[in-house]
């Protein structure tokens, strides 16, 4: 079920309206609607509403009638659980429409209530109604957004006169059709639209395409012309109760405006899917034939990416679903997570352990198979979700289809895998310096032998005063070592290039960029699709030496606004060129912040990056929040989640704190560590709260 759950059900009654993130709706939603938008803009005919030029179109009327892959979305659980629940009742569509903001030309909607219009043309006597509104592309504060005054539902109908005649522009129209144009046919006066806007303030709902807006028909509301270059389109429908419709309706509406089919709309079974999360790290950093690893390197990368890290999945994702786990997983912090969260426990699969690898264990072990067989037995589409593209994600997807669903791997296609290699390697980071321009790359030189290594290094100290030298194919922190001209650090950078395995040829030198105080790493989380970057995620990355990782902010106040919207620019374009390569699903582009007031990339890593759990979490709660996501901290030796670390979170939940340990399997280790997320409405407020757990748990 796709339901609300207590929290969303009380913020619906009290504010009128709730935003959900694109994850709460199962299959490639986004994708069929925009499959299907270009015969939707191309109609033509009276339910084509355009702009007062004449030439742009706002709004298409009816489309669940013209378009089955519309209908589909419209019966999707995600959408009708929740409507249905919210009505109490069976529904039918009575109405649907996709409205376009055309980039700097879609006209303004004044302040309004929509039931109005339904009351007074249909004659639906009561407010037994929803709108759904699913975003077609980012909805920002310059594109026109929804302007909500929350709460203005729980006042009703409000006093309202009807303009005499047809606006401006739209005199030879039907009269139905003074409803829909910029300027409204009932009309709210100003001193009420001040009094509540003073009394219960407004709200922007804003959010990456794909997301999912519920309003109540009686929730006051305007949106302001798109002033940006940037699209802005809702695909809306309008659910009524079965037993609330039309009678004495005042005008004869065509049926595109007032469906006549009142008959009460199922779920399609279209969107029947169920994920399988595969925490796959271990296999994408191991992909590379030219990474050569020592047994140590590799046995460190498997017990912290492979075991103590992969728990993060647990957060990536919250509808059906089943989480593949190593041997080992904490029951009582399982069961603790999801109850904090508010989340349904999914079933898991753990295979034996063997090589350490999840998918090559799963492989091995055909009792694990059968479960996992068994879990995705009766839905007829499997999504796989993962870090990142390697071939044995793609033998996965082929036994799965082997059991009979369809499956959909999330990212890249096997046709361009190459793509993903291509772009999670340094090189492409310095190709694209060559073609983008928001693309800027400290000094560098490309080095193939240990005599031209040394031979760089001293010319580049010679040339900025500290250099720092990276694999290709480094990782957080590994494969890459700061260095002045100092003997001393000069004597470390070459013992570490001899001890690090991650350190191969051929190797980059680069002027070492010194950070502007307070500033962090810029990095970015990007969704990328066929169009580009469909979500962008800003954080911010705490180093220590200027390049081993130590902790991420997460969200809106993770970085500076100036810095923010430069990472955005970057951000764009880099999807842009991994979209025209084939390339699909996340990829993060990590940059410095020069003290010369210059962003600089420093590498673009095709996978989902460590700070997605944080970024799964964001998603669950309203806008406005910031993560700070610690990775290790330190904890004294003997400490159990149920007696220790247990209690310090159960005081924090029972204070409505969201902190969470994100993994705890490190509590046995020699030198013992978890991980910690903490969010807060500021990145300093959630740096606070983890400081707190650390100082909690450490006395």
């Amino acid at each position: 079920m796709a339901s609300f759950d207590a929290a969303l059900l009380e913020q619906y009654h009290r504010d009128g309206f709730v935003l959900l993130s694109p994850d709460h709706l199962s299959g490639d939603v986004l994708g069929t609607v925009s499959a299907a938008l270009p015969a939707l803009l191309a109609e033509s005919g009276p339910q084509v509403i355009l702009e007062r030029d004449g030439v742009t179109v706002r709004s298409v009327y009816g489309v669940h009638q013209s378009s089955q892959d519309i209908l589909d979305v419209a019966r999707h659980p995600g959408v009708l659980d929740p409507v249905r629940q919210l009505v109490r009742d069976d529904v039918y569509i009575h109405q649907s429409k996709v409205n376009i903001k055309a980039p700097l030309a879609g006209d303004r909607w004044e302040w309004h209530q929509d039931y109005i219009y339904w009351l007074e043309n249909d004659g639906i006597a009561r407010p037994d109604m929803i709108n759904v509104a699913v975003f077609l592309d980012e909805v920002t504060e310059f594109n026109g957004p929804l302007t909500f005054i929350p709460g203005s539902h729980r006042r009703g109908v409000l006093a309202a006169v009807a303009a005499d005649g047809m606006p401006v522009g739209y005199e030879d129209a039907p009269e139905w059709a003074a409803t829909l144009t910029a300027d409204e046919k009932f009309r709210i006066s100003p001193q009420v639209i001040e009094e509540l806007a003073r009394s219960n303030g407004m709200v922007s709902p804003k959010g990456p395409a794909g997301s999912v807006l519920f309003f109540n028909p009686n929730l006051l509301h305007a949106s302001s012309p798109n002033m940006s270059p940037i699209r802005r389109g809702m695909l809306i429908f309008v659910y009524n109760s079965v037993h609330n419709t039309a009678v004495g309706a005042t005008t004869n509406r065509p049926a595109f405006l007032a469906e006549p089919d009142v008959s009460a709309v199922t779920n399609s079974a279209r969107w029947d899917t169920i994920e399988i999360v595969v925490p796959n790290e271990v296999e994408y950093l191991f992909r590379d034939s030219t990474l050569r690893l020592s047994s140590a390197d590799r046995d460190g990368l498997i017990q912290f990416n492979g075991s103590y890290e992969s728990d993060h999945v647990v957060f990536w994702r919250s509808g059906p679903r089943v989480l593949l786990l190593p041997a080992g997983l904490d029951p009582l912090w399982f069961t603790d997570i999801h109850q904090a969260l508010g989340l349904a426990q999914p079933p898991v699969v753990s295979p034996t352990p063997r090589s350490g690898l999840m998918l090559d264990d799963l492989f091995r072990d055909g009792t694990a198979q059968a479960r996992l067989r068994d879990l995705v037995a009766g839905h007829r589409i499997v999504r796989l979700i993962c870090h990142g593209a390697t071939p044995d994600l793609y033998r996965l997807a082929e036994m799965v289809r082997g059991w009979g669903p369809e499956v959909e791997v999330e990212g890249v296609d096997e046709r361009a895998y190459w793509s993903s290699l291509y772009l999670d390697n340094k090189v492409s980071m310095l190709d694209m310096a060559k073609h983008v321009p928001s693309v800027n790359v400290a000094p560098v030189m490309t080095v193939n032998s240990e005599v031209e290594l040394r031979g760089a290094v001293d010319a580049m100290l010679a040339l900025h005063g500290k250099v720092i030298v990276r694999s290709m194919l480094g990782y957080a922190g590994l494969g890459a070592a700061v260095t002045t001209a100092d003997p001393e650090r000069l004597a470390a950078l070459y013992a570490s290039i001899a001890s690090d395995s991650f350190f191969a040829f051929p190797l980059v030198v680069q002027q070492f960029v010194e950070p502007p105080e307070g500033v962090g790493c810029p990095a970015a989380d990007v969704l990328v699709d066929e169009h580009g970057a469909r979500e962008i995620v800003p954080c911010a990355i705490d180093v220590s030496g200027g390049h081993s990782f130590e902790y991420v902010n997460v969200g809106p106040d993770a970085l500076p606004p100036v810095w923010a919207n430069r990472l955005a620019t970057v951000s764009r374009d880099v999807a842009e060129v991994a979209s025209r390569l084939g390339y699909r699903g996340w990829l993060s582009v990590d940059c410095v912040a020069g003290a010369d007031d210059r962003l600089y990339v420093t590498e673009v890593n095709a996978r989902r990056s460590g700070s997605l759990h944080a970024v799964g979490l964001l998603k669950l709660w309203e806008p406005g929040l910031t993560i700070s996501a610690h990775f290790t901290i330190p904890v004294p030796p003997g400490l159990s989640y149920q007696d220790n670390v247990r209690p310090v979170f159960e005081n924090l939940w029972a204070s409505g704190i969201r902190a969470y340990p994100t993994t705890i399997r490190g509590l046995g280790w020699d030198e013992p560590v978890l991980a910690v997320v903490a969010a807060a409405p500021t990145a300093a407020e959630a740096e606070q709260i983890v400081e707190g757990i650390r100082k909690s748990l450490n006395s």
